[in-house]
């Protein structure tokens, strides 16, 4: 399976190190594709990033079409048979985009796979897993909890959703269901779109 990695900025030239030069390895050697969607961005960081990462591929919004859009704007230039997400204030650890191929291949009923966010340091969680009430909220479990605390789920384990900030979804699953809800601007985009790929056995 070929990876496509879309990060989404909006006034984000300050991320750069962050996302992209921690993707740097893989796409040079040609493992990966990464596609960076400028998202009306007054700081029009992609000219940024064209000078600095000439491996990347990027996408300009004159508008800032939220985190939903922004991420659809990648997808349509994206190659990959794997959507992965990647928030642009994060840094992916070696390995990453392998782990996520390695969890879909092992496992056809899923169409994503959920990775972990943690802080700067890898101290605390920021997300590990979700749960989603009756009345459908959404949570993050464990949000600021030591590492050292809380066992991740295992491979393979099913969960109701992923986080959109590091995440990976079959593109045939993103097609078919349509992605995220362009409508949701900012927030639980993740979550409506965990819901509705349960909803057709996913």
């Amino acid at each position: 399976m070929k990876a496509s990695v879309i990060v989404v900025f909006h006034s984000g030239a300050h991320h750069l190190d962050d996302s992209l030069e921690s993707l740097a390895r893989d796409a040079e050697s040609g493992a990966i594709e990464v596609v960076m969607v400028d998202n009306g961005s007054a700081d029009r960081c992609c000219d940024e990033a064209r000078r600095r990462f000439p491996w990347v591929k990027t996408i300009r919004s004159e508008h800032n079409l939220g985190f939903s859009g922004g991420v659809h704007l990648g997808a349509e230039v994206a190659s990959g048979d794997v959507l992965v997400l990647l928030n642009d204030d994060a840094a992916a650890e070696e390995g990453l985009v392998e782990a996520h191929l390695e969890v879909l291949a092992t496992s056809q009923n899923a169409a994503v796979s959920a990775g972990r966010l943690s802080s700067w340091d890898g101290a605390k969680h920021d997300f590990v897993r979700g749960a989603v009430t009756f009345d459908c909220h959404a949570f993050q479990l464990g949000q600021m909890a030591l590492v050292t605390e809380i066992e991740p789920p295992a491979v393979g384990k099913e969960l109701p959703f992923a986080c959109g900030g590091n995440m990976a979804i079959r593109r045939e699953d993103w097609d078919r269901s349509g992605g995220f809800d362009r409508d949701l601007f900012a927030y639980f985009e993740d979550v409506d779109l965990g819901w509705r790929l349960w909803a057709v056995g996913r």
